[in-house]
């Protein structure tokens, strides 16, 4: 996640110094990629803790923080939206801009998750027929 936050940011900087050339304010940028990098962190964290703790409730809070998620980018979106009104561009730039990265964070985040669900399997796995193994060879020896 950092190498894509760092490669981002670079591109965020670059964008903004290239349109702030041309008259526009576009501090918001920079500051975009580190709110997702920020909060796609926690929400990681978060969603990892509580597979730890009960695995069954995994699919729930994954779905209930990724709606928590969405909807505080909207508000976010339309913060934005209502305070630039009358700056038109920089709305619909700070928009796009915004998802994009959203988006970019929300694969990260995807694919993050997937490896880490099937890791998890994947060992419970090993861990079910290691016991499995063991059992037999007791048995194995009383016969």
């Amino acid at each position: 996640m950092a190498v894509v936050t760092l490669l981002l940011l670079v591109i965020s900087v670059a964008a903004m110094w290239k349109l702030n050339s041309e008259g526009h304010l576009f501090f918001f940028m920079p500051v975009s990629v580190v709110y997702f990098c920020v909060i796609t962190s926690l929400l990681h964290v978060v969603i990892v803790n509580s597979c730890f703790k009960d695995p069954r409730s995994f699919v729930k809070n994954f779905l209930l923080l990724s709606v928590g998620y969405l909807l505080l980018n909207l508000f976010v979106i339309l913060i934005f939206i209502f305070n630039h009104m009358k700056d038109v561009h920089a709305a619909k730039y700070f928009t796009v801009t915004f998802l994009i990265l959203y988006l970019a964070y929300l694969v990260l985040e995807t694919v993050s998750l997937s490896l880490f669900v099937t890791r998890q399997r994947r060992e419970a796995q090993q861990k079910l027929a290691e016991e499995a193994s063991a059992e037999e060879k007791p048995a194995a020896a009383i016969e």
